[in-house]
């Protein structure tokens, strides 16, 4: 018999389909570089701590850092065989963000803002497993960790275990620390009845600092995964399975939660005012010749000592046939009116979001659903509130845009999809851009999110009077500014520059109610910031925008 059991269900709250205002929105381009060959990791970071991010990419052979606009190439590595993992962190005291990259045979730690390497590990071999960089002794640099499993074979003994090295190396120098050891099931033991077979591996590893019985330290976890087969009496089934091994950085003492599921993701969280991690996790049993499968996915909160909390989050049993999607999930702060973070995921037909505080469900909104992405976005009108992004098939394929804290369509795309590959404000603007690779090759493009044209709106007012973002932002020469009147009357549209002195006025009078869109021609402009500022009856608001020529 076909079960499936969402939390506790007697204590959700099914969302209904209130009436709200659904905006419809479209993509505008706003940037796009290209590299040579097809791209093949994609990263947003802030490495000079100025608040502007700077984005990375990788193709087959090079690391390339370009400025947030995407027309400035900061850094290119040297030549690498297929560079991957990215990490990053300040590797040499310098105050500033570095970047960490396993290619073929190496993990090279550059200093892309002096162009230099700072290090680079031993040669790889056959018995790597992963690698991280984090503080592992609170001195505020990130130190190296290497995790690698001895030779694989297949000895014929039931419960063998095979050893684990993980190695520290501490920064600057990264000359050799410490070293300690844990181990993992692997073991392959047949008969005339039958056989069984386990495999466990070190798949990722991250440094944390985390809560514990001696206050909060900095924390090593290696996230594995596992597969079981059985042949034999009794039908054939396998499982696909891991575990977590939690150990302090400094004594290496820890804990073990074999069998808890791999991870797809492990995070930094505050719970209930402590640092703590938490985990989701999934499990697959399978019985083979009658196609009947159970599936568990699991959220785990631990500290550095102990699992402190744990909760079903889905479980599926049944006919494989029948299985229902679990179609991603999101983490993070989705409802700004409550303290604490939230998890929402999604299956075939709705989503669900709870506290991750109490593990408890908040709603559930029944809605055909796949969540886009595991970041939020953050709307021009509405900063403040996130809105998880998901994809609608019916009628037709668009985006929705879900309300984090009600669980309520607030927006949509209908129409020209764009692939979403990050969420990130990168021009510290308070909005979000969307950065899209194109399957085509190497090119990156990035969009802001505007109001769709050409709409038929039936001659609706907006609800409210708002200053909309400028587009394109940054923009070079001629940037448009659009905003929404409430009700007709005087409106004034200015513009100053960063000191604040008033430089040109592109409207002075009086404007009916509706959508207005004015184009600011600045080509005799120097690059640099603005304020734009709408003034209509009582109300007033400004916004930024960067000149780039």
């Amino acid at each position: 018999m076909k079960s499936i059991v969402l939390l506790a269900l007697l204590t959700v709250f099914v969302i209904p389909r209130a009436y709200c205002q659904v905006d419809t929105l479209e993509f505008l381009e706003i940037g796009s570089l290209s590299l040579p060959a097809p791209i093949t990791n994609l990263y947003v970071e802030d490495l000079n701590l100025d608040s502007l991010k700077e984005i990375i990419l990788t193709d087959s052979n090079y690391i390339y850092l370009y400025d947030y606009t995407g027309q400035t190439l900061l850094w290119q590595s040297q030549e690498l065989g297929r560079p991957r993992d990215l990490c990053f962190g300040d590797l040499n005291g310098d105050g500033l963000i570095d970047i960490s990259a396993r290619e073929a045979s190496n993990i090279y730690l550059f200093d892309p803002h002096h162009s230099t390497i700072i290090w680079t590990s031993p040669q790889l071999d056959s018995t790597y497993s992963c690698y991280t960089i984090g503080d592992v002794n609170s001195d505020s640099t990130s130190d190296f960790v290497l995790v690698i499993k001895e030779p694989f074979t297949r000895p014929e003994i039931q419960g063998n275990r095979d050893t684990v090295w993980v190695s520290l190396y501490i920064a600057p120098a990264f000359t050799p620390g410490e070293e300690y050891e844990v181990t993992m099931s692997n073991y392959f033991v047949s008969s005339s009845f039958g056989y069984s077979d386990r495999v466990e591996k070190p798949k990722y590893v991250s440094v944390m600092t985390i809560s514990g019985y001696g206050g909060v330290r900095p924390t090593i976890i290696i996230q594995s995964s596992s597969s079981y087969g059985y042949s034999g009496f009794g039908p054939d089934h396998s499982t696909l399975s891991g575990g977590l091994w939690v150990n302090d950085a400094q004594d290496y003492s820890g804990y073990v939660l074999e069998n808890r599921g791999s991870t797809l993701s492990l995070v930094p969280m505050d719970y209930n005012g402590m640092d703590m991690a938490l985990s989701i996790n999934f499990i697959r049993f399978f019985i083979s010749l009658q196609f009947m499968e159970t599936d568990d996915w699991i959220v785990n909160i631990i500290t550095a000592d102990s699992l402190v909390a744990s909760s079903n989050l889905y479980h599926f049993s049944g006919p494989q046939w029948s299985l229902t999607d679990w179609t991603g999930y999101v983490y993070g702060d989705l409802d700004s009116s409550q303290p604490g973070q939230e998890l929402c995921y999604g299956l075939r037909d709705s989503l669900v979001q709870i506290s991750v505080s109490t593990l408890t469900p908040v709603w559930v909104a029944v809605t055909p659903t796949n969540i886009v992405s595991q970041q939020v976005y953050h709307s021009p009108e509405s900063p403040s509130q996130p809105l998880i992004i998901v994809t609608a098939y019916t009628p037709s394929v668009r985006y929705n845009f879900i309300d984090g804290t009600s669980g309520n369509i607030r927006a949509t795309i209908p129409e020209n999809l764009k692939v979403i590959s990050l969420i990130r404000d990168i021009n510290n603007d308070g909005i979000d851009e969307i950065l899209s690779v194109q399957n085509q090759g190497g090119v990156l493009e990035t969009y802001t999110l505007i109001p769709a044209t050409g709409v038929d709106d039936g001659n609706v007012l907006p609800l409210k009077t708002f200053l909309s973002q400028n587009y394109p932002n940054p923009f070079n020469a001629q940037t448009c500014i659009s905003f929404n009147l409430v009700q007709s009357g005087n409106v004034t549209l200015e513009i100053f520059d960063l000191l604040g002195r008033k430089i040109d006025v592109l409207h002075e009078g009086l404007l009916p109610a509706g959508e207005h869109k004015i184009v600011w021609d600045a080509a005799g402009r120097t690059s640099g910031i603005y304020f734009y500022r709408l003034s209509a009856g009582e109300f007033s608001q400004s916004r930024l925008m960067t000149l780039l020529k």
